[in-house]
């Protein structure tokens, strides 16, 4: 049975903020130090400590902000460890992710990171186990034009000029990891510590500690309901797990496809009770999704959170941004989980050795995306009925996304998440009679469980592909089983 897809140009979800396709390091098993750290005097290729490959690797994909230091780690996090020479910088016990931290990686490194990435800078404040001063002696430090004991100190360490920081979470997970607060007593906490980092950074955007359950965000907003100018984004975090990273019955797959459902619940649910706030004050706060992806069983503390990343992993990836896409209006950011060699990561090293895995190239697939309007898009055709817990739902074969360039580009992506099966699909732009060229990449394999390890040759890769001219408004494509393709549609 072929599929018609529907692309209607007249009708927009929003611009997608590059922020969608945000990106997350914490200092957790093999992440920073040997993904992006391996210093000065390593014989792996580096600038500065900063391991060349990976920020090549990662500069390919244009990744539009970066989060650091954590996750768990921040509220654990002291920052002045991290500044001055390396080899008089303070070793300190990883609480949460076992081993020792030498704090090699610090504030610099990470914004030098940051400025070869291109990337915009998101720091995760310590509140669990830090200060109002503390935090604000770190916003100083960074951003502050003037002089002071702070912007003294950061010239000392090789930077005069202050950097832009735009983004600041005020603690990570401080319903759990972070403290363990109750919610109207992290409310207290983030007021205090935002009514002294606006006066030093009033351009910078703070995010709030969410949680997927309702009860902690009601209360948390219902506590600042007067001081709601306070919030930028609220931050909220979902991982999905089904089978391990190798291993999955062909039920655990398809419940993985499913899964992306429990990414967009707590995402609306979360939008309405924002909303629930903001309503008659036209405040935007923005739903800041800056953890999420897949976490198999595998990926334990004693592995350093590792799992093997597959192409099933890379179809859930592509089918969660077609779902931002959808919800562009309410969703300010997104960081997957995270960068390198740790969940579901882009990069993959092992000593000099780098691999792009599946999901790396999801990113790069998508890219045109960026920046553009989202357009509704429709999907009619085969589906699959996935029983999870007693219950029942229909998910169809092929899921699409499209957005619109100010050039007048047409972007069209069309996932196929049939394990084996190809798929046809027509694909239809409402309203329109041609568009003189068309030209299509694919990302796809051998089967959903391959994937790309380091010094092998890759079992998943984009390749350029052939696509019918579009007439009359549409054309007809058959689509491989586990795919991604994305279509580039231009008038010129």
């Amino acid at each position: 049975m072929r599929s018609s897809i529907t692309v209607r140009p007249d009708s927009a979800y929003g611009v997608v903020r590059p922020e969608l396709y945000g990106h997350f390091a914490e200092h957790l098993g093999r992440c920073i130090y040997e993904g992006i750290w391996v210093g000065e005097e390593s014989p792996i290729p580096n600038d500065g400590g900063i391991r060349c490959d990976t920020v090549n690797a990662l500069k390919r994909i244009r990744p539009p902000i970066l989060r650091w230091p954590g996750g768990c780690f921040a509220d654990v996090y002291h920052w002045e460890d991290g500044i001055g020479p390396r080899d008089q910088r303070p070793r300190r016990p990883n609480h949460w992710w076992e081993g020792e931290d030498t704090n090699a990686f610090g504030t610099h490194e990470y914004l030098e990171t940051c400025e070869r990435l291109g990337a915009e800078p998101f720091i995760c404040l310590n509140v669990g186990s830090g200060t109002p001063r503390e935090a604000l002696n770190w916003v100083e430090y960074c951003t502050y034009s003037g002089d002071t004991e702070y912007t003294r100190k950061r010239a000392r360490n090789g930077h005069p000029l202050p950097w832009n920081v735009r983004y600041w979470a005020v603690g990570n997970e401080n319903w759990g990891c972070g403290g363990k607060f109750e919610a109207r007593d992290y409310a207290r906490e983030y007021r205090r510590f935002v009514s002294f980092l606006k006066q030093t950074a009033p351009k910078g955007e703070f995010v709030i500690c969410g949680f997927d359950q309702q009860k902690w965000n009601l209360d948390v907003l219902d506590e600042l309901r007067d001081d709601l100018g306070y919030i930028d984004h609220i931050s909220i975090h979902r991982y999905v797990s089904r089978g391990t990273g190798s291993g999955f019955t062909p039920e655990e797959y398809w419940l993985l496809m499913k899964d992306v459902s429990a990414l967009e619940d707590v995402i609306l649910m979360t939008s309405g009770t924002v909303q629930s706030f903001t309503q008659y004050s036209k405040r935007y706060i923005g739903i800041a999704l800056d953890e999420w992806g897949v976490w198999h069983r595998d990926a334990t503390v004693d592995r350093g959170l590792s799992q093997p990343n597959t192409l099933r992993d890379a179809i859930f990836a592509a089918s969660a941004f077609h779902m931002f896409q959808r919800h562009a209006s309410i969703l300010s950011m997104t960081n997957i989980a995270q960068t390198i060699n740790v969940l579901q990561c882009l990069l993959a090293t092992d000593g000099d050795k780098l691999a792009l895995t599946p999901t790396y190239y999801v990113y790069d697939l998508l890219q045109p995306h960026k920046g553009a309007t989202a357009i509704v898009t429709e999907v009619d055709g085969p589906s699959v009925e996935v029983t999870d817990a007693g219950r029942r739902s229909t998910l169809p074969v092929l899921d699409a996304s499209a957005t619109a360039s100010p050039d007048g580009t047409m972007t069209i992506s069309v996932i196929n998440r049939h394990p084996s099966e190809a798929q046809e699909g027509c694909v239809k732009v409402a309203g329109s009679t041609s568009f003189p060229n068309i030209s299509a990449r694919c990302l796809g394999g051998t089967s959903p469980g391959a994937e790309n390890k380091p010094g092998a040759t890759e079992s998943v890769a984009p390749a350029e592909v052939s696509a019918a001219p579009v007439r009359n408004g549409q054309f007809v494509h058959t689509f491989p089983p586990c795919s991604l393709t994305v279509f580039r549609l231009s008038h010129t």
